[in-house]
Parts: C-alpha cells; structure tokens; sequence
C-alpha cells in the first residue's frame, strides 16, 4: 500500500521527496501549491484556485475533497510534511 504525503510549503516538498518512494502518493496543500509539482504529484484544486494559480497545474493533478479522504482511506500510512 503506497503512503500518501501532505506536503504543506517547498521545504516540505524538498524533505518529502528525499524520504518517499516512487509509488507514493504527493499531495500538495495549502501554500504547497506553490512549490513546483513533480511530474504524477496531485493538487488541492481548491488551494490553488484560493491562490490564483490553478492555470500552473494540469487538469489532470488536480483533486478535490472527495479524492482526498478516498486517498487517505487508500494510502498507509498519511505523512505530513509542513
């Protein structure tokens, strides 16, 4: 089962991709919105619409809050990364 890493800011993004694995899944919230998204990451469609950059982000990243608690129920274990 992959883990699923909420990643807060670009520190969290740079601390998080030194520790997780290739079949994890990144999620990026709040002001992690704004740190550059590697290729397969997904996107709070919410967070990034509240901070006018949604036109950053592929249609395909984003995911609402639906898909977040289907990602936490799916993933184990939920890292966070402030």
């Amino acid at each position: 089962m992959p883990a699923l890493h909420l990643i807060f800011s670009s520190a969290g993004l740079k601390s998080c991709l030194l520790r997780s694995n290739p079949n994890d899944v990144l999620l990026l919230l709040q002001d992690g919105v704004h740190a550059k998204a590697p290729e397969g990451a997904s996107v709070l469609r919410e967070h990034a619409v509240a901070r006018g950059i949604e036109s950053q982000f592929l249609a395909s990243q984003f995911v609402d809050w639906d898909d977040m608690v289907r990602l936490t129920a799916s993933c184990s274990p939920v890292v966070s990364w402030p």
